[in-house]
């Protein structure tokens, strides 16, 4: 086990390569007694899967970001189907299962959206 104050140099070479995932599991790894024991490709294993969990959620929340959503914390969840809204319930949990999007289609949602409208 090495001294948590003194830099690594691998994980100094795994930061400059820019894979912060990839650099925390590292770090993690490095801390941890009891992944001794395991297999050499099960840790590498574990980097490259955090480094891809990082990128993803990096990509996401940047696409978030653009998008510019009025109601960031909104979720499919959430919609409110009581009867006063005129929602078709069928439709809405259809949509919900994103047929429509492995099947090319596309989505359109006109009139208020807002359950206060």
């Amino acid at each position: 086990m090495t001294d948590p104050a003194v830099p690594h140099p691998l994980a100094e070479r795994i930061a400059r390569l820019r894979l912060p995932g990839m650099h925390a599991a590292f770090l993690e790894q490095m801390a941890r007694r009891d992944l001794d024991d395991m297999p050499f490709e099960d840790r590498l294993a574990l980097l490259i899967d955090r480094e891809i969990a990082e990128r993803r959620s990096r990509a996401l929340r940047r696409r978030l970001k653009k998008a510019r959503l009025h109601h960031e914390d909104a979720c499919f969840e959430d919609i409110i189907l009581s009867r006063g809204r005129g929602l078709d319930r069928s439709l809405i949990l259809g949509l919900g299962d994103c047929g429509w999007l492995r099947n090319g289609a596309n989505v359109l949602i006109t009139g208020p959206t807002d359950p206060g409208s």
